[in-house]
């Protein structure tokens, strides 16, 4: 059975019995004899696995007491179970789980199975089998326990009876050796079907990010979604199935969260710190050794081969794309859009349609937010978003924020660039919808309202937040936005019905008024051609009278000029 985490060295037990005879003025006890000790321990631990083997596995949830004797020791047996565990030390593994430190592993994967039903958070309703159970899941991981199996128990549905060993290895007597003892045949994991492909794919972008925080609840959700999405279809195999032999384990080709989480963080880490100092060599061997163990991972239980990561050679060969510092980590998931902006979340719009927040790349390299209708970004890849687990929607939460997270809130991040379609001039001024990407302390990140926002910070706060923001970003603020096409109509917002009722029939009425004028004033278009013609004539010839009077006044204008010289030039008469 692989594990990540190996099996803790066995220590050998000391003999209590053993006393300074001297000291208390005695014969020392002579050593007893090998064989008949070790008889007595074998005899021994024979006896306790005995009685080990006589507790009831359970096999369904604790029921609630119904007065019998048989119920009420099966619920004290839980009690006294989740006190025992409690009282364990923490690094106490093989004492949590029951076992020895010698047990081997299918001893420890069956009283992981046992314990782990008998008070899992879901159907046991003792107030503390929720911490029982966190300590219980550590113990065995740190025994060696497969993640698979983790998994299995986790996901477990209450009903399902949970074999006492590993379902998947070979039992039949094919697996004696020469001299008749069993040998342990390495299971062999078959390749996935085209649907658990499918989610793995899926998977991928959500395995990346859990490298930066391996405990992220929003992702582990999402990621324990997609495991859910896998048991199911193993079920619903089963179910069509005819053999028994096409039968396959419920947990069989679940993802491990776990597993890849805490080895991307120690890659991430390396990377990191190979990018300072790239010959470091604790960070080399760190990344062969992580890369090792994903790879035999990976390998065996046919995951995709983008699970895997490049040591430190490779990377440094590798020119890292620089990143936009405006990009931000949506503790949420996010998909691509047709026209391939990112759609950050969406939200109800009227009764059939939905607005869609998208993030689009500018040619400048700038970074907008916009608000905008599904059938714009995709209808196709917006239903898709919304069928994904933990989707973003937008109007969730909005009534919750309050003047008390004013000092969790830590900085604005972005503001959607707002644009108003079409405008009624008539009516008075209104903002268009804004959405406010805001960072808190201890919330994290969340999207809000402008409303919201104004809740949180105060109206003039939260105005300076956005217009340093909109000016930063190179976007108007949602009171100075323009629109693309507008109307008049002030029977829209005129409240009053009887009023508004008189207002519409007046506009009718100006327009058919309109429409008969203009029909009495249309003519051919034959005679409006010749219209044109003829004023165009009368034009020419104007222009034509024009040019020659320019031409005789310009004449006139020399003969004056000549006889005003020959005027001067002449004597006087005497």
């Amino acid at each position: 059975m692989a594990s990540t985490a190996a099996l803790e060295t066995s220590v050998t037990a000391h003999n209590d019995t053993e006393k300074d005879a001297r000291a208390r003025g005695r014969l020392l006890t002579p050593e007893p004899t090998p064989g008949v000790e070790e008889g007595r321990v074998a005899a021994d631990l024979a006896r306790k696995a005995a009685a080990k083997h006589n507790v009831e596995t359970p096999t369904s949830p604790a029921k609630p007491a119904t007065g019998t004797d048989a119920t009420e020791v099966k619920l004290d047996d839980v009690q006294q179970e989740i006190e025992r565990v409690l009282r364990c030390a923490d690094e106490s593994y093989a004492e949590i789980l029951a076992v020895s430190q010698s047990s081997t592993e299918e001893e420890i994967l069956a009283a992981w199975r046992r314990l782990g039903c008998m008070f899992h958070p879901h159907y046991c309703h003792h107030n503390d089998s929720k911490a029982a159970y966190r300590k219980l899941r550590r113990a065995a991981r740190q025994m060696g326990v497969d993640q698979v199996f983790i998994d299995e128990v986790t996901l477990w549905d209450g009903e399902e009876v949970l074999p006492a060993g590993d379902s998947e290895s070979d039992e039949d007597d094919n697996g004696k050796d020469a001299q008749g003892d069993v040998t342990m045949a390495e299971d062999e994991v078959p390749k996935p079907p085209a649907r658990v492909q499918d989610i793995y794919r899926e998977a991928t972008p959500l395995l990346y990010e859990l490298g930066h925080n391996p405990s992220d609840k929003a992702l582990l959700d999402q990621l324990n979604g997609l495991n859910h999405r896998i048991s199911a279809g193993n079920k619903a195999h089963n179910k069509y199935a005819t053999d028994k032999s096409e039968k396959i384990p419920k947990y069989r080709w679940l993802i491990p969260v776990s597993f890849f989480g805490p080895h991307y963080k120690i890659a991430l880490e390396s990377y990191h710190v190979l990018l300072k100092d790239p010959k470091n060599e604790v960070a080399r061997k760190n990344l062969v050794t992580e890369k090792v163990l994903i790879d035999e991972y990976v390998t065996k239980h046919h995951l995709p081969e983008e699970w895997s990561f490049d040591v430190a050679d490779d990377f440094l060969k590798a020119k890292p794309v620089p990143a936009n510092p405006n990009r931000i980590d949506y503790p949420w998931p996010t998909a691509k859009a047709a026209d391939g902006s990112l759609i950050i979340g969406v939200r109800q719009q009227g009764k059939w349609g939905t607005q869609v927040c998208v993030e689009t790349t500018e040619e400048d390299g700038r970074l907008v937010r916009r608000l905008v209708s599904a059938s714009n970004v995709g209808l196709l890849e917006v239903e898709h978003y919304k069928s994904m687990a933990g989707h973003k929607n937008l109007a969730d939460g909005q009534s919750k924020w309050s003047d008390r997270d004013r000092g969790d809130f830590k900085e604005l991040l972005w503001v959607t660039k707002s644009q108003i379609q079409l405008k009624n001039v008539a009516a008075n001024k209104k903002d268009p919808p804004t959405d406010c990407c805001v960072e808190f302390h201890k919330k994290g990140i969340h999207i809000l309202t402008v409303s919201s926002l104004n809740k949180v910070l105060g109206p003039a706060s939260a105005r300076a937040k956005i217009e340093k923001v909109c000016e930063r970003d190179g976007t108007p603020t949602p009171w100075k936005a323009g629109w693309v096409s507008y109307y008049n109509d002030p029977a829209k917002v005129e409240k009053d019905p009887t009023r508004r009722r008189g207002m519409k029939d007046a506009q009718a009425d100006e327009l058919a008024v309109l429409s008969r004028s203009d029909r009495r004033r249309s003519i051919s278009d034959v005679e409006r051609d010749q219209r044109v013609q003829d004023l165009e004539s009368k034009v020419h010839d104007l222009t034509d009278t024009v040019s020659s009077l320019n031409k005789t006044v310009s004449v006139l204008a020399d003969m004056f000029k000549e006889f005003m010289k020959t005027s001067v030039s002449a004597p006087a008469p005497k």
